[in-house]
């Protein structure tokens, strides 16, 4: 146990001392903050007319992720092809998509002319690429929920969505705060990795919260590493998977419940 962590901590606190230590590790109690010290600020990119924030150690930084984005892209298809003929946009060039729409008692929205609006979920949103690429599609009828368990995911996409009324970032496991059956969309891009290894298990009880999150007839849009194959564990909780896309890297499955 060094004592190098107590001259970083000195620099923003008068008073540090070592508590009780265990093997290689032990605590540290800083107390007392120094004056002029400067508030931590985030990482920050425009992505999709959104101010991404990339908090502590979220996944991709304030970086579009990837994965996200090949999910987004197959999120917007979905809408366009339920809701052809709207007029929406297609994507990031169309927008910041700012949707509005109060909920009702039951889960559902409704906007002008009495429209019933989309809840969607964006499961593991990470840093919110994700929700700000559909927020850009155009498609104003639809409410996202955002959710992590990570609180620096949380952080990350509460600065990005911050203001927006159609979106509500929580922080949560498996979307357990919202309603079984109140949703009609779920867009998962899950952690596959326990620091550098592979651990497969991670998504599944991500696949559980989609499949109870969703009302009968609903959709799971599922993005995964395309050399995993997930497919049969996703069709053990979905009537009906369908691959929506694949690259190299993606692989994109369409689920409907």
């Amino acid at each position: 146990m060094t004592k190098s962590m107590n001259a970083v901590m000195e620099h923003s606190f008068s008073e540090v001392h070592g508590l009780r230590g265990k093997g290689k590790n032990r605590c540290l109690e800083a107390t007392v903050p120094k004056d002029g010290v400067h508030a931590y600020e985030p990482a920050t990119q425009e992505y999709c007319g959104t101010t991404l924030h990339g908090h502590g150690g979220v996944f991709s930084g304030a970086k579009p992720d990837r994965g996200g984005q090949a999910l987004a892209a197959a999120a917007v298809q979905w809408l366009e092809r339920r809701d052809s003929g709207s007029g929406a946009g297609s994507g990031c060039d169309s927008g910041s998509g700012n949707g509005s729409g109060a909920r009702t008692n039951d889960g559902n929205t409704t906007g002008d002319g009495g429209r019933s609006y989309l809840n969607i979920v964006d499961l593991g949103c990470g840093n919110g690429t994700v929700t700000a690429a559909m927020l850009a599609s155009g498609h104003t009828g639809m409410t996202i929920a955002a959710t992590d368990v990570d609180l620096d995911a949380v952080l990350s996409a509460s600065g990005a969505m911050e203001g927006n009324s159609a979106v509500m970032v929580t922080w949560d496991d498996a979307a357990e705060v919202l309603e079984s059956g109140s949703q009609d969309l779920v867009l998962l891009n899950p952690p596959f990795h326990e620091g550098t290894r592979i651990d497969p298990t991670l998504v599944q009880p991500l696949l559980d919260a989609s499949a109870r999150l969703l009302r009968p007839g609903g959709t799971l849009l599922f993005v995964h590493n395309a050399h995993l194959r997930y497919r049969p564990v996703v069709e053990q909780r979905f009537d009906a998977v369908t691959q929506v896309s694949r690259d190299a890297t993606f692989t994109v499955l369409e689920a409907t419940r």
